[in-house]
């Protein structure tokens, strides 16, 4: 495509891409399913016309022939589906079948099955009661060899509420009720929890209750209760590096400012100003670095901040 683009003028490539597509759309209409659809359509519209291309029972005659049915008089005569026989029947036993059929519109024939549909329910209702009553039944029957029974009233353990269970082994009124009944631990009352956490710390609640701190966390959240915030008092520590008491922002800290702890971090030892200056007068900037076992833009940067910090040029 790149190559036409390049041989053909701007117009040209257009409208052969144009074409190109208007033929891939042509390959798609003439496709086996397309081809089944218009031959179904085609045979329905002329079934319709046949049976005078309006409804029955309604008057309906718009040009459409999906919103159109073919209902049997009398299903003992039916011998097939019309709308399942169009392709893989011919026209001429199509129209003897649907001579047994009345047009109706899709409206008219729901509303002629409805009464069917309805009068089906009403006979299924009662004997799918029936049926409920015959199970309800024989499950009695099988509780009563082991001395249980259906719909019995029960007391929850948990809350103390009456209720009626048609389930022999439910003990707990919900599920709230049977969560509370499977807790391992003992858990502690609103009040009791609010005058233990004044006076313990979390993990000693945790070893009381044989439970994780995080747990009696939740118990507080749960109670709606007021979560104390706890902190070591903080005391005064001395710098790692200079020695100097500082008071710490929290228990890694180790030195009282970045510049000690940066000093603390070298693995070389760092000559004084004055000793570099020294040696500044017999040896070179290479030297000095082999000296000391670094390279020697490092002994330049020494010499940069020793002279800021003094304040000379």
């Amino acid at each position: 495509m790149s190559r036409l683009s390049s041989i053909l003028s701007e117009e040209d490539f257009k409208e052969y891409k144009r074409l190109r597509d208007l033929e891939k759309t042509y390959k798609y209409e003439s496709s086996n399913s397309n081809h089944v659809k218009r031959h179904r359509y085609r045979v329905k519209m002329r079934l319709v016309e046949y049976k005078g291309g309006k409804c029955l029972q309604c008057g309906y005659d718009k040009p459409f022939p999906s919103a159109f049915s073919f209902h049997h008089r009398d299903p003992s005569q039916k011998d097939f589906t019309v709308a399942a026989k169009m392709t893989s029947t011919n026209f001429e036993q199509l129209k003897k079948e649907v001579d047994k059929c009345d047009l109706l519109c899709c409206r008219c024939h729901a509303e002629h099955h409805e009464e069917e549909y309805q009068i089906a329910r009403e006979k299924y209702l009662p004997s799918a009661l029936l049926r409920a009553q015959n199970v309800r039944a024989l499950r009695k029957q099988i509780l009563l060899k082991y001395g249980l029974s259906i719909d019995v009233e029960k007391t929850c353990p948990s809350c103390g509420k009456k209720f009626v269970t048609r389930f022999p082994l439910q003990e707990c009124c919900q599920n709230s009720c049977a969560k509370k009944m499977s807790r391992k631990v003992a858990r502690p009352t609103q009040e009791e929890l609010r005058q233990l956490m004044l006076t313990r710390s979390w993990a000693e609640l945790g070893r009381q209750f044989r439970v994780t701190d995080n747990t009696v966390k939740g118990w507080a959240e749960t109670y709606g209760l007021e979560i104390p915030v706890r902190r070591k008092p903080v005391t005064d520590r001395p710098c790692r590096q200079c020695g100097k008491m500082y008071r710490p922002e929290n228990k890694e800290q180790q030195y009282c400012s970045s510049a000690c702890r940066s000093i603390a971090r070298r693995k070389v030892v760092r000559p004084s100003f004055a000793e570099l200056l020294e040696l500044r007068k017999t040896e070179s900037l290479m030297q000095i670095g082999s000296r000391y076992g670094v390279n020697w833009c490092t002994v330049k940067e020494w010499i940069k901040m020793y002279s800021k910090e003094s304040g000379t040029p």
